[in-house]
């Protein structure tokens, strides 16, 4: 039913028959486009009670001011929460600093190669931090793509490389799926620690594009769909690291696909995050060195999906949350800037800036459309409504931040972000 393929001789073969398992057989995964899926009542109750109300608020907001702003926090926090299970910790402001100055590069405002405001982070957290900013522009282009395209292998490959990898790292040629195979789990017996064998390298193509053609079909509900190919990419570890990412990232795409959302990016990262240990033994109940069986196998996917279906539902609260906090912070704002015209440039600004609360004069160049002087005069009058404040005292290419608004995101990442930090790896050990 899952698509499980129980063996107990290739994968092994270079394994000393004492030291193979002894609790049941060896679980790969093999084919399963073609399989049907059952799921429990209350699985399938509660997917669709979260899909509904996801789809209702993501339509909601097509009449929310700071629809765009909203959009661009979701994903911040998707971000954020998704480095996180990897067991490192982005900074929201080093994510926000590194985004202005590639927007100043990139639309070559400004003449300073480096940013000016002096933030400095540690070597962990700006690697950290600058893959939470790769992974956040990839879910916003997913976000802000085209539905009802067609999954090939080359849309994974494409999509890890993004992840992984700055722009002009990775040649074309040079993306492609695990070559080596995955080594097993020991224990410092010897004996082998679980009950997986991950495919040889010279499988996984026929796998993955037997995954994309499950992709392709619409026999289940969005989500549900994702969450079945979350859990089968996993299975097969088509790349040596990234997996959690990809495999994230790859479910928003299916949803995307599927239309399951126009507007604002699902923030289904976060519950992982917050409890890594659970995820991970939903994600890989195989490793847990118990039977795992076609029985128990159906069992794992039904309590993965229910898993999601709760992220999912999660996910509509916190939206509701913000939307209400951010609203309250405008209406606060409005109160300082009596007699603005709607529409005008420090109206514009001030609907970005609940999702980018460190900005440049490129920025709102770029998020208004309008010239230097319009741009800088709109930032000083933010600054005399103590809406804004300049991060240096420098005249140059400066930073200015909105207390209001990074107070905001800073308290959201802070409940996100555990105090002690685990990786998945570390729920098995």
């Amino acid at each position: 039913m899952i698509g499980v393929q129980m063996v107990t001789e290739d994968p092994l073969n270079a394994v000393h028959e004492a030291q193979k398992p002894t609790m049941g057989s060896v679980y790969s995964p093999r084919p399963f486009s073609n399989r049907n899926f059952v799921f429990q009542n209350k699985t399938l109750g509660t997917m669709a009670d979260a899909e509904i109300k996801y789809a209702r608020i993501d339509e909601r907001s097509v009449r929310y001011p700071y629809n765009h702003a909203l959009r661009v926090l979701l994903a911040h926090l998707e971000a954020m929460a998704t480095i996180c299970v990897d067991g490192t910790a982005p900074d929201i402001e080093t994510m926000l600093l590194i985004e202005a100055e590639a927007l100043r590069h990139a639309k070559r405002y400004g003449y300073d190669s480096a940013l000016s405001c002096g933030k400095i982070a540690g070597d962990n957290t700006q690697r950290a931090s600058q893959a939470a900013v790769r992974y956040c522009a990839a879910i916003q282009d997913i976000a802000c793509g085209t539905a009802n395209f067609t999954f090939d292998r080359n849309t994974l490959l494409r999509l890890h490389s993004q992840i992984m990898y700055e722009d002009g790292e990775q040649a074309d040629e040079e993306m492609h799926f695990r070559e080596q195979p995955y080594r097993m789990r020991m224990a410092f017996s010897g004996v082998v620690k679980n009950i997986y064998i991950a495919p040889e390298p010279d499988r996984i193509p026929m796998l993955i594009d037997d995954l994309m053609s499950f992709c392709n079909g619409n026999n289940l509900s969005p989500t549900t769909q994702a969450a079945v190919a979350h859990f089968h990419l996993e299975a097969i570890r088509p790349f040596k690291t990234g997996m959690d990412r990809t495999g994230r990232a790859f479910a928003h795409m299916i949803m995307k696909r599927r239309l399951f959302y126009n507007h604002i990016i699902p923030p289904i990262a976060v519950v992982p995050a917050m409890n890594v240990r659970d995820h991970a033994q939903l994600l890989f109940p195989y490793r847990a060195n118990k039977p795992f069986s076609e029985r128990e196998a159906a069992m794992a996917l039904d309590r993965w999906t229910f898993h999601c279906a709760e992220c999912m539902a999660f996910s509509v609260s916190l939206v509701r949350s913000l939307m209400d906090q951010i609203t309250d912070m405008e209406e606060k704002w409005l109160r300082r800037l009596p007699g603005m015209r709607k529409g005008s440039v420090i109206d514009l600004v001030l609907q970005e800036l609940p999702g980018k609360p460190i900005i440049t004069v490129a920025t709102v160049m770029d998020a208004t459309g309008k010239g230097f002087s319009a741009a800088n005069d709109a930032i000083h009058q933010l600054v005399e409504a103590e809406i804004l404040r300049p991060m240096n005292k420098n005249t140059r290419n400066r930073c200015f931040e909105s207390p209001d608004a990074l107070n905001m995101v800073k308290s959201l990442s802070g409940k996100i972000i555990p105090t002690e930090l685990i990786s998945r790896e570390s729920a098995f050990h």
